[in-house]
């Protein structure tokens, strides 16, 4: 039997045309896709639906409007392909189209599927799409001419992504060096004249010459400093 690594459980009404699409893009990444005929469709529930998905890896379930209205029917076939791949362990992913909603019971063996992290799916961003399923998925694509370059692209852009949030995170902890070398925050000691109002560093000249009826020794924050009324020092800058 052949090994696949990706299930695509999907209703005839409203969902085979994205299902099939979806299928066509991810075999062209190279995964081993499981989509099955319309004809496997029609009638009693065929169990070797249960074969493919033991298979596989990744379930993704198309989810049109209302989809999930027939789930009452233990006989539904959704149902049953939801259910068993729940219980077999399998990474699930809804993949809902525009106007889909979950209802608000739904049968137990397969609510927790509201739960699963999905995607909503978009004709317009349908590449961003795809590519937000093969993140979830934890099944690895076969090397094919396509599949290296959406490697590529992933890692590209996963460079940029840590470029710009180490650049973000220097200038974060400059900014933070910055606030304590100006004593934004701890306590320091200053010297404040209280005739000119200004305080200063304790080594500044200033200070020294600073006379002692209007010099006062003060430890406290630069900000708690000018709360009070005093400026810094333009000469020390404490």
């Amino acid at each position: 039997m052949k090994d696949y690594q990706v299930f695509i459980s999907y209703r005839r009404d409203g969902g085979a045309d994205l299902a099939g699409r979806i299928a066509d893009r991810l075999a062209a990444r190279g995964y081993n896709v499981f989509f099955d005929l319309e004809s496997m469709r029609s009638g009693k529930f065929n169990e070797q639906i249960y074969d493919a998905i033991d298979r596989c890896t990744d379930v993704l379930v198309i989810l049109p409007p209302d989809s999930l209205d027939r789930c009452a029917d233990p006989d539904d076939w959704v149902r049953l392909e939801i259910s068993y791949a729940l219980r077999k362990g399998k990474t699930v992913i809804p993949v809902m189209m525009r106007g889909f909603a979950f209802p608000k019971t739904l049968p137990q063996d397969i609510d927790a599927l509201r739960t699963m992290q999905g995607v909503e799916a978009s004709v317009s961003f349908f590449d961003s799409v795809l590519d937000r399923i093969c993140d979830l998925m934890k099944s690895d694509p076969a090397p094919t001419e396509q599949a290296p370059a959406a490697k590529r692209e992933k890692k590209k852009n996963k460079r940029v992504y840590l470029i710009a949030a180490a650049a973000v995170a220097a200038l974060l902890a400059g900014a933070l060096i910055f606030f304590m070398a100006k004593g934004g925050s701890g306590k320091k000691t200053y010297i404040l004249n209280t005739n000119t109002m200004v305080f200063h560093k304790p080594d500044c000249p200033s200070a020294e010459q600073t006379l002692p009826k209007n010099k006062k020794t003060y430890s406290g924050t630069r900000a708690s400093c000018i709360e009070k009324g005093y400026k810094p020092c333009s000469v020390c800058e404490p």
